[in-house]
């Protein structure tokens, strides 16, 4: 099957192969081509029709296990490191991309506290609304989550870096509090492979905010004290401002007023 398949559908193929999630929409696909929308659809349909891929829900694709297994293989004999590097990096630029402005649209109040990233060099899709955005984060979030994870361990630590610190409050509104604890790890690392002290308070804010929402006040405290002691190296009075802010309320949620 793979060998009847057009040119350009064969490389599409092998290029889906390093998707490190299990499902993916046309735009992810694009991202990972670097094509155009409409030709990432026409490649997707033509896999779909020789039972390459599934679409076992509109609009989103994914692989038979050993059917990803052949695609990985094709991309590791037939694409050179550098190709299937590009590819891995318009793919993390899309969706940090994508989720940026999904959450700039949903969680509009909270903008400034989130990082500025750049423009991803494919097409993102159409977000018109806050309901619309949440949808697509919540379709979005096991990929977000692994592609996180993919960053961090693959040469990318500022795209780890920057999703946690983008999707972090979905996590929390979601009730994702072990997934958010497993992100923010990954880019604790992260942070501190780089010697990146700004994204190191964010980390350690979040964690402060997942472990109070779940109880854990020791453990909390200690991570806003962790980011309110960096904040004096960056000078961060915003951040200096959240981590008092989070020790504030686990003082005020065990009564202990005077503190």
């Amino acid at each position: 099957s793979y060998r009847q398949l057009a040119g350009d559908a064969r490389r599409m193929y092998r290029l889906l192969g390093l998707h490190p999630g299990l499902e993916f929409d046309q735009y992810a696909a694009a991202a990972l081509a670097g094509a155009t929308v409409v030709a990432a659809r026409r490649m997707l349909e033509e896999l779909v029709d020789t039972h390459l891929l599934q679409e076992s829900v509109i609009d989103r694709f994914s692989f038979h296990d050993l059917v990803r297994v052949h695609a990985t293989s094709a991309a590791a004999r037939e694409e050179t490191v550098s190709d299937q590097q590009a590819g891995l990096c318009r793919l993390l630029d899309h969706y940090r991309h994508t989720a940026s402005v999904a959450m700039d649209i949903a969680y509009l109040y909270e903008r400034e506290r989130r990082p500025r990233v750049p423009p991803a060099a494919t097409f993102a899709p159409c977000l018109p609304d806050p309901g619309q955005a949440v949808a697509w984060l919540d379709a979005e979030l096991p990929n977000l989550l692994v592609v996180a994870g993919h960053a961090a361990g693959h040469g990318w630590p500022e795209h780890s870096l920057q999703l946690s610190a983008t999707i972090d409050r979905h996590l929390r509104t979601r009730g994702r509090y072990r997934d958010a604890e497993s992100l923010y790890q990954l880019a604790l690392a992260a942070a501190r492979d780089t010697g990146h002290p700004t994204g190191e308070v964010s980390v350690r804010l979040g964690l402060g905010h997942v472990h109070r929402l779940q109880g854990r006040y020791q453990q909390a405290m200690v991570s806003f004290e962790q980011a309110l002691m960096l904040t004096r190296d960056t000078r961060d009075r915003i951040d200096e401002q959240q981590a008092l802010t989070g020790l504030g309320l686990i003082l005020q949620q065990q009564g202990r007023n005077d503190e």
